[in-house]
Order: C-alpha cells, then sequence, then structure tokens
C-alpha cells in the first residue's frame, strides 16, 4: 500500500478538521453562504420570498423559498434557522444551475439549455463506445446492433432536441481516463434525473454530497430488491451522537410511535442510516434515509429530512401501510414515489426480528476534510467504478452533477418508458389548447394519465412546467381523475367515466377539504353516469333528474353533457392563471451576466488525487486498513 501522507500546504487544515461535525462538514459558517448567495439573486434582480415552517418537536427547522409569482422554488431543512436557509439556497443554486429548476425552456439565443453544449447526430451518438454508452445500449436493447441500427433506434426513440434534427450533448468529466466526454442530455434526465445533482461551499463538499444521495438512493434500491432487515442501532453507539441521542430520545417519548434508528451500511459498506417511525395501532409508517461519509450526520440527515414541514407523527401517517401482499411494491411507479417524495410502499420483510447483518460500527472519520473524504470515497468504496461529473457553476457557486453508470440510474428504463414520457409532454400541450383534444388524443391522455395516477401525489400540475399555475375543475377533490373522467366521456365511454367519477365520490363523501359546491356538482355527475350508462340517452336521462337536483345543478350537468365532445374545451379554456415570466426574466438575467463564462471541465482533475487501488486512509494504521478493507469493499 503506498503511504498517501496528507500535503505540507493542508496541514492548517488538518488541524481544524476535528471541528468538521460541529460543522457539519460545511466548509463556510450558514450565514457566509446564505449572505453570498442572496448576493448573487439580486444581482440578477430576483429577491425570493421565504415561507417558514413551525420548528419540530426535536427543534428542527424547514422553510421554502420561491421565486415571487410562481410556483418555482427549493426547500431546506436543517438543526438550525442557519442551516436550513444555507440548505434552501444551496438547493435552488443545485438546481437553477442544472438547468432543472423549471420544466419550461428558457429562450436563449445561440444554445439551446447550456452555453456549453454541442449538438451531435444519432450517428454520432450511436458512434461512442465508452462505459456510459455500452450500458446506456444494453438497457435499450442495443447491443447487438449494428451502427446503423442503432442510430435508427435513436432516432425511432428520441425526438431530436433541435430542429436540424441533432441532439443537445453535455459534457461531463470521467474521473479516471482524466478527459471530457459529452452524454446525451435527453438521456441524462430520463436516466439520472436529479440524482446526483449537489451544491456546496466547496467542490469538495459538494461531490461529497451528491456521492452520498448517490449511495443513499442505491440502498433504497437494495431494500427492494433483497429487503434485508437491517439491524438496530444500539444506544451506546448512538450516544457517542449527543445532538441526534437527543432528539432520539425526545421522539421515543411518545407512546403512540415505535421508534427505531437502523444500520444501512450492508455490513460496512454504506455510511447509511435509516429512522423508522411506526403509528401504533394504524398500519402506518415511515421510513427515511440518511447518507454521509460519518454516521452522525448521516443520522442528523434522515432525522431533518423527516421533519421537513411535518412533524413525526404526521410523516408516519401519510407516507406507507403494512401490506403483507406486497401489492404494488415492487412496482416501479411506487419506486419512483419513494425516491421523490417518500409517499410509497415498502417490502413488509424490512420489519423482520431476524437482522440480515451484525451492526457494523462505521469508522471515525470526524477529523476529516471534505476533500480527504472524498479522496477516501473514489480510492476505496467507488473504485471500480466510472465517476462522470459536470461543472455546471457558472455563477461561481460550486454546483455539479455526479453520475456513477451501474449506480445511480433511478429506474429500468426502457424503450416503453421513453415512449410513455413523451406521450405524457402531450397533456401539457393539450391543455394549453384543449379546443384540440378529439377522441384521438383524448384516447392517448387516457392511457397517459391511467399509467401516472399509480404514482402518489399526480396532479394535473405534475404534467405542467413547474413555473405555471393551474385552476383545474376539482383540485380540492383530484384533478387527474376528473381530466381522466372528461376523456373518457369524449370518447363516449361512460361505462369507465362512471368508475372514475364514483371513486371521486366516495373520496368526496368522507373528505373535509372538499368544497360544498364541489360535492355537489361531483354527486350530480355520479348520477347523471349511471343514468347515461343505463338509458343510453342525454334526454332521459335529465328528465329522471329533473326532480333530484336543484336548478343550478341540472344547469350544470346539462350543459356541460350536452355536447361530449366539448366536454374538455368548455371547462379547460383558462386553466392558467399564472406564468413563469419572473423565472424567465431571472434566467435571462443569469445568462447576460455569467452567460459567457464557458466551464473547462478538465479543470475538476485539480479536485482529485490521483485515483488509486492501494489508497490507505490517512487516519488508519495497516492493521486498521485491513480490517476496514474488507468491510468497505466496492459495491
Amino acid at each position: 500500500m503506498k503511504d498517501h501522507a496528507v500535503p505540507q500546504d493542508q496541514a492548517q487544515t488538518r488541524q481544524d478538521a476535528a471541528k468538521m461535525r460541529a460543522t457539519h462538514f460545511k466548509d463556510n459558517p450558514p450565514e457566509q453562504t446564505v449572505n453570498s448567495l442572496r448576493s448573487i439573486l439580486q444581482d440578477c434582480g430576483l429577491n425570493v420570498e421565504e415561507e417558514w415552517a413551525d420548528p419540530s418537536i426535536i427543534n428542527t427547522h424547514s422553510l421554502r423559498i420561491q421565486i415571487p409569482g410562481t410556483t418555482i422554488g427549493t426547500n431546506g431543512k436543517g438543526m438550525t434557522k442557519t442551516y436550513a436557509q444555507a440548505s434552501a439556497y444551496a438547493e435552488f443554486f443545485e438546481r437553477f444551475q442544472n438547468g432543472i429548476l423549471s420544466k419550461d425552456e428558457v429562450d436563449i439565443e445561440g444554445y439551446k439549455y447550456f452555453n456549453d453544449e454541442a449538438h451531435w447526430t444519432a450517428r454520432q451518438i450511436a458512434e461512442q463506445d465508452n462505459g456510459f454508452f455500452r450500458l446506456c445500449f444494453e438497457k435499450l436493447g442495443m447491443t447487438e446492433c449494428s451502427l446503423e441500427e442503432k442510430a435508427t433506434m435513436i432516432e425511432e426513440l428520441f425526438c431530436p432536441d433541435c430542429a436540424d434534427g441533432t441532439y443537445v450533448m453535455i459534457p461531463f468529466y470521467d474521473v479516471a481516463p482524466h478527459t471530457t466526454i459529452y452524454l446525451p442530455y435527453i438521456v441524462i434526465m430520463m436516466f439520472y434525473g436529479t440524482n446526483g445533482m449537489s451544491a456546496g461551499n466547496t467542490p469538495q463538499e459538494a461531490i461529497v454530497q451528491a456521492l452520498a444521495e448517490i449511495i443513499e438512493r442505491h440502498v433504497q434500491i437494495i431494500m427492494y430488491e433483497q429487503h434485508p432487515v437491517f439491524p438496530e442501532m444500539p444506544d451506546s453507539y448512538v450516544q457517542q451522537f449527543p445532538d441526534v441521542y437527543e432528539m432520539l430520545t425526545i421522539v421515543r417519548n411518545d407512546p403512540t410511535l415505535d421508534v427505531s434508528l437502523r444500520d444501512c451500511s450492508c455490513g460496512g459498506k454504506y455510511p447509511v442510516a435509516a429512522l423508522y417511525v411506526i403509528e401504533k395501532d394504524t398500519g402506518r409508517y415511515g421510513i427515511k434515509l440518511g447518507c454521509h461519509p460519518d454516521m452522525g450526520i448521516a443520522i442528523e440527515r434522515a432525522f431533518t429530512e423527516m421533519t421537513q414541514g411535518n412533524d413525526f407523527k404526521a410523516y408516519a401517517r401519510s407516507r406507507s401501510r403494512l401490506d403483507f401482499t406486497n401489492d404494488f411494491v415492487f412496482d416501479k411507479r411506487n419506486i419512483k414515489s419513494c425516491f421523490r417524495t417518500g409517499h410509497a410502499q415498502y417490502p413488509y420483510e424490512l420489519f423482520g426480528t431476524t437482522p440480515t447483518y451484525e451492526f457494523t460500527s462505521m469508522p471515525d472519520v470526524s477529523a476529516l476534510t471534505n476533500q480527504e473524504l472524498l479522496d477516501y470515497w473514489t480510492n476505496d468504496l467507488l473504485n471500480d467504478y466510472d465517476i462522470l461529473i459536470r461543472d455546471v457553476s457558472i455563477t461561481g457557486f460550486p454546483s455539479y452533477h455526479v453520475i456513477i453508470p451501474g449506480i445511480s440510474e433511478l429506474d429500468a428504463v426502457t424503450s416503453f418508458d421513453i415512449r410513455l414520457q413523451y406521450t405524457k409532454h402531450l397533456i401539457a400541450q393539450m391543455l394549453g389548447n384543449p379546443e384540440q383534444i378529439n377522441a384521438q388524443y383524448a384516447n392517448l391522455m387516457i392511457g397517459v394519465l391511467r399509467h401516472y395516477m399509480l404514482e402518489v401525489g399526480t396532479t394535473i400540475s405534475s404534467f405542467l412546467p413547474d413555473g405555471i399555475t393551474v385552476a383545474c375543475p376539482f383540485r380540492d377533490v383530484s384533478d387527474a381523475h376528473y381530466l381522466l373522467s372528461m376523456c373518457y366521456i369524449t370518447i363516449e365511454d361512460y361505462e369507465h367515466a362512471l368508475a372514475t367519477i364514483t371513486e371521486m365520490f366516495e373520496y368526496a363523501d368522507r373528505s373535509e377539504n372538499c368544497s360544498e359546491v364541489s360535492k355537489r356538482q361531483i354527486t350530480a355527475l355520479y348520477y347523471y353516469l349511471q343514468g347515461r350508462c343505463m338509458l343510453h340517452s342525454h334526454e332521459q336521462t335529465m328528465n329522471y333528474l329533473t326532480r333530484f337536483l336543484s336548478d343550478d345543478m341540472y344547469a350544470f350537468v346539462n350543459d356541460l353533457m350536452s355536447e361530449p365532445t366539448k366536454v374538455i374545451p368548455k371547462q379547460y379554456n383558462d386553466i392558467i392563471v399564472d406564468n413563469n415570466h419572473n423565472y424567465q426574466q431571472f434566467m435571462a438575467n443569469v445568462f447576460e451576466r455569467y452567460g459567457h463564462n464557458v466551464i473547462d471541465q478538465n479543470k475538476l482533475a485539480n479536485v482529485f488525487n490521483e485515483r488509486d487501488t492501494d489508497y490507505t486512509d490517512p487516519e488508519c494504521t495497516d492493521t486498521d486498513y485491513t480490517d476496514h478493507e474488507q468491510r468497505l469493499n466496492t459495491l
């Protein structure tokens, strides 16, 4: 093993390194971070709004910052208010510098998404032969295809980004061969989404956070694929993290909850902790994971994530429910909901009584800097994997997208998923032109709505750009269900329309959040559709309902249902009540001020020490490292 001694120019850093846990491994004080990021936003003409949630019972804090006049914003959480603020502002920069703060495109002359993009043909993409493309071609069933066949399949699967038929390619730094490669933007977003996007005070801090997120979600996938019983952390171990142990003690005082901390390291491989909170006598529960090389910070993140805008009981009550049938558990839409919001079903086997692994104490890294943690991870845990990193720090605040092919994929993307994703965009286009929704488009919308409504939290807004606020009918019941029923009526499939409205009728009948007007209208539509299915006549059905409906409800149903092909144009012509002008103006100001900053991805080489399979943690003796090496084997 080679001796990776700490360079002399890091001596002062190492003297201060013991303070890292106390500062939550942040390289700048949170007040400094917030002031710096606010200043950049103000220089670009933006003052965001801050909306704070009440402190949790364990005194963690959370807020949302938002662009005025839009729904575009990010959330933050932390052990203190200033750390929560820094979290929210850093995520805002992470998202907008990565180009995903809003789903809407920014109209910037000269390029489509980024100032360092390239435009390639399908054939140029098909010619690529590196680890990333080999993995993509394998997942899309192209491995054995000829070059011409690959190019044809790419053209059939992916709509070109540009009018000339080319695709937007963006540069990533490949850490191992120290070179820049170009990847298709559309493929990156479909395969990886936001997984591995991060921002921080320094490149090292941000990239460590990105790797932590990737590993955390990798362990979530293990939970679904292997459904292990993770061992509980003994109190004697948790007590070495006083702040965390105090929070755990407070939550355990609630007799209606069963609370446990789990070691999700899989025998010492991953520094991941999980917080399990069960509401007794209801079958409801919530699970939240946290990851960081320092296990105390990993546990802390599980707590702050779970209490972001929630208390523990509300989180447990609203996220998951015990189901010994594992019905829908392994559906990719359920797993996607797990990543996105935590509203998901988990395998019931996770709650078994015989642990799959023994509890393993992770190494104490509290005296390491973020640079050393980064070296430690890339030279040990991830040594056998390609690490691809994109620097998007155009404003100067370090922000990145990290991809580890083979680990950080969020979904086993198939050609079906790709086609479905494109069809999903159709709903946004059609709602902007509802008079064009004929039977053909209604059928397409039915397929997409039925598929995505199995994901918890699906609303019409989830199909639209983030900066657009809409006033869809029956948002207080389920606007997605209602639109689905209207699509069925458009094609005169009244039986399926009735089945969909019945779900809304039953929900409205027991809901405290549904307005009286909505309840009356849904009830009227429910009985109309019952009659329409039996009598096969609008006029006969309305004749029966004359005595059962008030004048206003009779007029509502009669006017709406008299022409089935017009039920959508009648109700969706003026649903957009706000646009994203403020976001567009902000991004225009950003590109005017910083658009000339074209980042050289090769400069990321300065962040990484040479990757070495014989790397030795500077805090470990040879004896310590032998045991540590066995436990922190490659994935």
